[in-house]
């Protein structure tokens, strides 16, 4: 299913966050931007490709929009945090942003595990 390979999708981006944390050096910083940089970076073109096979298009706009700046002001929080534990520690921060996303991704799987039912575009 879909859930499922969004998280396959996220794995090597993530792994590779946690890895240059762990285990900081050359190798590492070189598997990390390859990884980061080449699978992390098109992680939103496979969010908008899948969501414009799933919403309407009569709504597909608006709900891209939505979801556009829900993504910015989530970042609105998450910078100065990264930047306020990079000052403390640049490793510290990589294993944050490597672990953040893990969480959010086993929470989802947990919810979609309890059946929570999600919204439906066709009520209002």
């Amino acid at each position: 299913t879909e859930i499922y390979t969004l998280s396959l999708h996220d794995a090597l981006p993530i792994s590779s966050f946690i890895l240059v944390a762990l285990v900081p050096n050359i190798y590492t910083m070189v598997i990390f931007l390859t990884c980061a940089g080449g699978f992390g970076l098109t992680r939103w073109e496979y969010m908008s490709s899948y969501m414009n096979k799933l919403i309407p298009s009569a709504e597909r706009a608006t709900v891209l929009s939505s979801v556009s700046m829900f993504r910015r002001l989530a970042l609105i929080f998450l910078n100065p945090i990264v930047g306020l534990i990079a000052g403390k520690s640049l490793s510290l921060s990589f294993l944050f942003v490597g672990l953040l996303p893990l969480g959010l991704i086993s929470l989802q799987h947990i919810f979609a595990k309890l059946n929570v039912p999600r919204g439906n575009l066709d009520q209002e």
